[in-house]
């Protein structure tokens, strides 16, 4: 469940931490308060506006979405348990936030005593994160962990990462974007990078798919046993658990995926309805069988950049009329079944995806983060594009 309560860590000129000191004790003194009220929720989901000037690459996300994740309403939270935290100076002015988080079925999957923070946005004080950070660690030292890890926004499927490189370049739908300046802000507190990941772009309109179609691709199309079809709107939810099916098989052994329950899926990807494309989400079978997926989604951050986190009823009209003007594509899920894995069929996929989004009109083609211990995808996704961006995930040890 999302815990709320109420804690104040201060932290003087000189770094020292001092807890249940008062906040205005010492002159630029930094306060660590648990988001408690309306008041400081809006605050919390607010402040990276602070970070992101208009003009930076950076799109807020919608806070309704935000706040169903974060709710506790979400069924992530009967396995996991969260802290929203602000930074606030002596004039109570925020200057950072954080979510410490911990996922009990992360810790009984990979036996590993790790919790997690995300969604962290700072000023560029190495005081006030740390003092961020100090207090997620905190948080999840409290439930016996021994590492912090993140950024998780809150799972492995969700944004993820510090970025490195490509600041100039906005992110899509399920991409994470960072200020220039956060790496730094990690090492300083004791951090270090644990995963390194990448995004690439493929201009449709340049790129040539065909020779993704090698002889594996072109057994598969003359095999009456094996298809390929797009997602069926009128078995909407049904699709979902399908997919949601699929997707626990193929990802079972995939970095920190722990196995998404039905409602968790339903929670996650239910709202999608008016954003799918059904040509742009695929299934793979064999003998009628899922043994594949792959989900492309328009990419609604083209839109949502200039809304700047809210949706008024005007601008819910013109985001519907805009959908249909979107050129860019994430390629946001893909997978195989494990044991099919040599048969070609990823492959196929993203051809089957590509073909279709050129004909459906998009020139654009985002992959979301791929990592670099993943070099079969890693590999193509160079070959297709161009990379984007350069993450990374950082961690500690608690002590």
């Amino acid at each position: 469940m999302l815990k709320t309560a109420t804690l104040k860590t201060v932290i003087d000129t000189a770094g020292s931490q001092r807890s249940e000191a008062p906040a205005l004790a010492r002159a630029q003194a930094v306060s660590i308060v648990r988001v408690s009220s309306r008041r400081d929720s809006l605050r919390w989901l607010r402040f990276p506006l602070e970070i992101y000037p208009p003009e930076s690459p950076w799109v807020a996300p919608l806070s309704r979405l935000l706040l169903k994740r974060l709710s506790p309403r979400n069924p992530f939270f009967r396995h996991a348990v969260a802290e929203r935290l602000l930074a606030v100076d002596g004039e109570g002015r925020v200057l950072g936030r954080i979510l410490a988080h911990l996922n009990f079925a992360h810790i009984v999957r990979f036996s590993e005593q790790v919790g997690f923070f995300g969604f962290f946005e700072c000023v560029d004080d190495p005081r006030v994160a740390r003092a961020l950070l100090d207090a997620a660690g905190d948080f999840v030292r409290q439930h016996g962990c021994t590492l912090q890890r993140g950024p998780f926004n809150m799972t492995p499927y969700q944004e993820v990462g510090i970025l490195l490189e490509g600041f100039d370049q906005t992110h899509a739908v399920g991409e994470a974007y960072t200020a220039p300046y956060y790496p730094r802000l990690m090492e300083a507190a004791g951090l270090s990078a644990c995963k390194h990941m990448s995004t690439f772009t493929t201009h449709l309109d340049r790129y040539d798919p065909g020779p993704l179609l090698g002889p594996k691709q072109q057994a598969l199309l003359r095999d009456p046993r094996f298809s390929i079809r797009s997602f069926r709107p009128a078995e909407f939810k049904r699709e979902i658990e399908r997919f949601g099916d699929l997707l626990n098989v193929c990802y079972y052994d995939s970095y920190h995926y722990v196995t998404l329950s039905r409602e968790e899926i339903l929670h996650e990807y239910g709202g999608l309805k008016a954003l799918l494309r059904p040509e742009l989400v695929l299934a793979a079978e064999l003998h009628g069988v899922p043994v594949g997926f792959m989900i492309g989604l328009p990419d609604i951050y083209e839109p949502l950049h200039r809304l700047r986190g809210r949706l008024s009823p005007l601008s819910l009209l013109r985001l519907r009329r805009e959908l249909k003007r979107i050129r860019g594509v994430s390629a946001a899920l893909a997978g195989v079944a494990p044991h099919l894995h040599s048969r070609g069929i990823y492959r196929l996929l993203f051809h089957r995806l590509m073909e279709n989004a050129k004909r459906l009109g998009y020139d654009t083609m985002y992959w979301t983060w791929i990592g670099d211990d993943n070099p079969g995808p890693l590999a193509m996704a160079a070959k297709a594009g161009q990379r984007k961006q350069r993450l990374a995930v950082y961690e500690r040890p608690l002590t």
